[in-house]
């Protein structure tokens, strides 16, 4: 199955995990790093959970590429949208966490579509 997310700040999208939940990145570009201007996944190289991104000093707002597992689910960022792909279960949980925090005042209203095989 998969799960498709308007364009939000990373930090923001990944409150929808769980701050303990494992995390692998992949890939990862940003462009707008203030010291080299461009960095890829290994700005992330010891990151393991969530909030471990969540934390970083670096706040990710040139991000034009993020490819990930969280907690079992693949996560790619391209084009201003998030795919998540993963069992129902599991994009159950998501779509479960955009509910909670939909409209509150931290986060802007998420627009999203499930997509059944």
């Amino acid at each position: 199955m998969e799960l498709i997310l308007e364009d939000v700040p990373l930090k923001l999208f990944l409150k929808l995990f769980r701050p303990e939940d494992k995390v692998e990145v992949k890939e990862l570009g940003d462009s707008w790093h203030p010291s080299s201007g461009f960095v890829n996944e290994s700005i992330l190289r010891e990151a393991r959970q969530v909030n471990q991104i969540i934390s970083h000093e670096y706040d990710f707002k040139g991000l034009v590429y993020f490819e990930a597992l969280i907690s079992g689910v693949e996560v790619k960022y391209q084009d201003e949208q998030y795919i998540l792909k993963g069992s129902r279960q599991e994009l159950d949980k998501v779509i479960s966490s955009i509910k909670a925090l939909d409209g509150s005042s931290d986060f802007p209203p998420y627009n999203y579509k499930l997509l059944t095989p």
